[in-house]
């Protein structure tokens, strides 16, 4: 075990925040990566099926290889969301989403592709992103919301064979597991 290289060398206290502060269970051997805090297998499954689809591979290595941590949080009330101020997304890994074309659902796999995509976003242009998140478009409540449904999230639930969301309104529901709507 070591000390957090990239908060150590930031001035942070906390040896261990690399890992959630749980270095016997979470390893990280970069100092640079996802933090996943709850439910891994789920992550790791989700991640396994939304990397099929080249957008989402893409962003899945660059968020893994980046120099700031993004921690996911799992949980189990449809909360999908990811807060730039602290790099972390929420995801329940059983909620699926209704969709406008097709009238049928998105996994939960999918749904985490789509708050992995605003953290690359932020990441990569936090100016892009605050002013995209704050420019209202109707349909997606702001352009940040329509860029990640009309780019990468309905480009990958193409390659998934996944519905695709013409908004980012809509119902929730429960699936058996992240890659499927069962």
């Amino acid at each position: 075990m070591s000390e957090d290289p990239l908060l150590w060398n930031g001035g942070g206290s906390n040896f261990y925040s690399y890992v959630a502060n749980n270095p016997v269970i979470r390893y990280d051997p970069s100092g640079r990566n996802i933090a996943v805090i709850g439910d891994i297998p789920s992550y790791a499954g989700a991640r396994a099926y939304s990397g099929a689809a080249p957008g989402m591979a893409l962003i899945l290595q660059s968020l893994s290889t980046s120099n700031s941590l993004v921690q996911i949080n799992t949980n189990n009330d449809c909360r999908n969301n990811f807060d730039p101020a602290t790099l972390t997304i929420n995801w329940d890994p059983t909620c699926i989403a209704y969709c406008d074309k097709g009238h049928c659902w998105a996994t939960p796999a999918l749904l985490l592709g789509h708050e992995l995509t605003h953290a690359f976003h932020y990441l990569n242009d936090k100016h892009g992103y605050d002013s995209r998140a704050s420019t209202v478009v109707p349909d997606y409540d702001n352009a940040e919301e329509q860029l990640t449904i009309a780019g990468t999230e309905n480009n990958a639930a193409i390659v998934l064979r996944e519905c695709l969301r013409l908004s980012h309104h809509g119902r929730h529901g429960r699936s058996l597991s992240p890659t499927s709507i069962d």
